[in-house]
C-alpha cells in the first residue's frame, strides 16, 4: 500500500494531454501560416480529434533538454468532412520551474551549419 501511494506521487515528466494537444495545434497553425503565404488556403482551424503517442524520449543539446514525442494524430482540416491520420514529431521543453512547456522547433542558423531552436510557449499545467 505504501509503495502504491509513493508511486502515485511521482510524475512521469511527460506533459499532460492538454499541453500535447496545444503543441500540436501550434505546430499545425505555424505550418498553415507558412503555406498560406504561397497558397490560398481556406480559413478556419484544424480540429484535432485524437492523439496517439508511440514514443517519447529526452534529447540533450548543449545546455538544453528536450522531450521528443512522436505518434499519430487524427485531424480534420477546415473544409473537409473526413478525418486524416497523420504522423507527428514534436520537441517540447519544460519550463525552469516545471510548471510550463514550450514547443521547440529546429531551424538552421544563418551560417547554415549549426542548429538553432525557436521556442513557442504553451499553457501552464
Amino acid at each position: 500500500m505504501v509503495c502504491f501511494a509513493l508511486y502515485g506521487c511521482v510524475t512521469s515528466g511527460n506533459p499532460p494531454k492538454s499541453v500535447l494537444k496545444e503543441a500540436l495545434e501550434t505546430q499545425i497553425d505555424l505550418a498553415h501560416r507558412s503555406l498560406d503565404n504561397s497558397l490560398d488556403l481556406q480559413d478556419g482551424s484544424t480540429e484535432i480529434i485524437s492523439v496517439k503517442v508511440d514514443s517519447s524520449s529526452y534529447l540533450e543539446d548543449d545546455e538544453r533538454r528536450f522531450l521528443s514525442i512522436s505518434g499519430y494524430v487524427d485531424i480534420r482540416p477546415p473544409g473537409f468532412k473526413e478525418k486524416t491520420n497523420t504522423p507527428f514529431l514534436l520537441y517540447l521543453e519544460r519550463g525552469v520551474l516545471g510548471e510550463s512547456w514550450s514547443l521547440v522547433k529546429p531551424s538552421l542558423a544563418s551560417n547554415g551549419l549549426s542548429k538553432e531552436w525557436v521556442t513557442y510557449p504553451l499553457g501552464i499545467e
